[in-house]
C-alpha cells in the first residue's frame, strides 16, 4: 500500500486526496454470498490510491451492499469487481449515467 497523501495548510489535515476505499474479505467468501455490509469481520475495507483500485479493477465501498459474489474469495483478500454480480438498480450506478 502506499503511504496517504495529506494536505495541509496551516498544520490542518485536509484529509486523503485520491484516495478510496476497497472491499476486502475478513473472511473466506463462496460463490453466491451476497455482501450485506462491512464491518463484523466478514467485510472490511482498506484505503488506497484511486489509480491502483481501478487499475486492480478493486470493488469500491459504495458499490458492496448487495453485491453477489460469482466465485470464491479467500479470508484478506481483495474483491474485485469481476468477483461480483452488482445489484441493479443502484442509485450509486445509475449517477454517471444522469
Amino acid at each position: 500500500m502506499n503511504a496517504p497523501a495529506h494536505v495541509s495548510t496551516g498544520g490542518t489535515s485536509l484529509g486523503l486526496i485520491g484516495q478510496h476505499q476497497w472491499v476486502t474479505g475478513g473472511v473466506r467468501l463462496g460463490a453466491g454470498d451476497v455482501l450485506n455490509r462491512i464491518g463484523y469481520c466478514t467485510l472490511y475495507s482498506l484505503t488506497d490510491r484511486y489509480t491502483i483500485g481501478t487499475q486492480e479493477r478493486l470493488l469500491p465501498v459504495g458499490l458492496a451492499k448487495g453485491a453477489k459474489l460469482i466465485r470464491p474469495v479467500q479470508k484478506d483478500s481483495p474483491i474485485t469487481l469481476d468477483d461480483v454480480e452488482l445489484q441493479e438498480p443502484s442509485t450509486v450506478l445509475s449517477l454517471p449515467r444522469l
